[in-house]
């Protein structure tokens, strides 16, 4: 008896040690404030009203190299908190058509919906808690600039099988406790109530503090539906971004005093714009030029679908000032370049403004096709008169913008548009790499098919058909093309809270080294510390 009586003593001493060892996570304390947390911030998401651009790319593949084939298009309002829902925009253009057969005569077309990449962002805040998962530490790991614990989060008991549950990963920061990543999937999609995919979502610290969602990731190999029985009559392949911006409220002076300081919008804060986008002028004096072009652009900047100045315009305004010393162009007032935050491969111009997208200058490869699409602006600014500016001066709501608002070349000029263009290079710093302009939009024009929408245009000029501009020129002086296009993503991201894009600098990415990932959509990278 007083052998059975160590012996279970013995037990019960090792489980005390081990437990000191190592404590199951379900009993540690840091489990309920992270769900305090969670819960806490999810709630807070409510007091905005972000910017939710989704771009997806159907894959196929095609001697064991993957590309995709279709793609799909999405820019909305995204209402957050523990209820997600979208408000798009109205008159989002479409690329051109591109037929899409099903497997089978029984097949239904699968069909995405934004709101459902938005709810991505986060869990049911209803059930984020002990009762409903289980949280188990499984390391920690460096996430960009911060450092997180890792849990395995699981729904238990019956739950493990209910519709919409979490199953997957977080990464915690862990001073603060706070939910900075989420990788996995929602429970029990299907046919009848809906589908949901596997997703990488970050939020971005956008200020001390304050975690807003800033990306979601959502990619799918082989992912089975128009299921008969269990049995799936058709699969998809894809890779999806869906990108937050637009939380910092913004106010954008409408109108300048005096065309001088056209180039210098200033930008204060304010939420809710939608009564803010009408211009004003001083009764009885006429508009001028300079005053229309920066009261256009500051009511794209409080949409949020025009980017804040950065450091980025700089990068541009010196390729462009190469162009324009090289062909002795002055414009007065002097011309300068702003981004737009959108993914769509487009340009246009505001008077003396040239407008570039991210997207066009995430998958510009050299600074050298960066100059030609310049190069397009200045001829536009060169051949095209700004009246049609005054048409757009009315108020137009937020939701409008894109339906209301066109500031495409007219069609008569476009071809005298690319000739002056090309004109331009040939004179400019960047002659010699006009073959490397032609591979980039021959490359382009290649792709187009696959690609529609994310060659059409929100608001200004695509690149196609026109614009597939026969750069001719001497060869190169190394005598080799390089890389001509690159995939979305690589280069830039977007401060979701300031509206500024940002050139991302990452020794562990290389953008040249996927041959095969030109246009294509990419994962996202981990979100940096915000800078002092």
């Amino acid at each position: 008896m007083k052998i059975l009586l160590a012996v279970l003593l013995s037990c019960v001493l090792c489980e005390i040690v081990a437990g000191q060892v190592s404590t199951p996570a379900t009993a540690d304390p840091t489990i309920d404030e992270i769900i305090r947390q969670e819960k806490e911030l999810v709630g807070s998401f409510v007091a905005y009203t972000p910017i939710a651009e989704t771009y997806l790319q159907e894959l196929q593949t095609h001697d064991g190299v993957v590309t995709p084939h279709r793609d799909h298009y999405f820019l909305s309002q995204a209402k957050l908190g523990p209820r997600v829902d979208e408000l798009a925009f109205k008159g989002v253009r479409k690329g051109s058509s591109v037929g899409h057969f099903a497997k089978s005569a029984v097949s239904i077309k699968l069909e995405y919906l934004p709101e459902g990449f938005a709810q991505m962002a986060h869990p049911n805040m209803e059930d984020f808690d002990r009762d409903h998962y289980s949280f188990v530490k499984t390391g920690s790991e460096s996430l960009g600039d911060w450092n997180c614990e890792v849990f395995k989060v699981s729904p238990v008991g019956r739950y493990s099988k209910q519709l919409g549950m979490f199953d997957g990963q977080i990464w915690v920061e862990d001073k603060s406790h706070t939910i900075v990543r989420y990788k996995g999937f929602f429970i029990g999609g299907n046919d009848a109530k809906g589908h949901y995919f596997h997703f990488d979502s970050y939020r971005t610290e956008v200020k001390p503090g304050l975690w807003l969602p800033s990306g979601i990731y959502a990619e799918e190999t082989n992912f089975a539906y128009n299921k008969i029985a269990s049995i799936p009559l058709d699969r998809v392949s894809f890779r999806a971004q869906t990108l937050f911006w637009g939380y910092g409220p913004v106010l954008v002076d409408a109108v300048l005093p005096s065309q001088s300081v056209v180039n210098q919008p200033s930008r204060s804060r304010q939420h809710n714009l939608s009564n803010n986008l009408a211009p004003t002028s001083t009764a009885g004096q006429e508009w001028s030029e300079g005053e229309v072009e920066h009261t256009l652009s500051s009511r794209l900047e409080q949409v949020g679908l025009l980017a804040a100045p950065s450091e980025l315009d700089r990068v541009l305004d010196v390729i462009m000032q190469n162009v324009e010393t090289a062909n002795h162009v002055h414009f007065q007032p002097e011309a300068h370049c702003r981004e737009l935050l959108t993914s769509r491969l487009e340009f246009f111009t505001l008077g003396h403004t040239i407008v570039i997208s991210r997207g066009l200058f995430d998958v510009a490869s050299d600074k050298a096709i960066l100059a030609a699409i310049i190069a397009l602006g200045l001829a536009r600014i060169e051949l095209t008169t700004p009246e049609y500016l005054h048409a757009y001066r009315g108020k137009v709501d937020p939701q409008d913008v894109l339906a209301k608002m066109n500031f495409a070349s007219p069609a008569k000029l476009r071809k005298k548009i690319q000739e002056l263009a090309t004109d331009y290079i040939a004179l400019s710093p960047y002659k010699n790499s006009m073959p490397l302009i032609h591979e980039f939009f021959t490359e382009l024009a290649k792709s187009s098919h696959h690609i529609p929408e994310l060659v059409a245009a929100n608001l200004g000029d695509n690149l196609l058909p026109e614009t597939v501009y026969s750069w001719s020129g001497t060869q190169s002086e190394s005598g080799n093309i390089q890389r001509r296009a690159l995939p979305l993503g690589i280069k830039t991201r977007i401060d979701p809270w300031t509206d500024r894009i940002e050139l991302i600098e990452s020794p562990t990415r290389d953008p040249v080294a996927d041959k095969n990932a030109a246009f294509e959509v990419t994962p996202l990278f981990p979100p940096p510390k915000p800078k002092p």
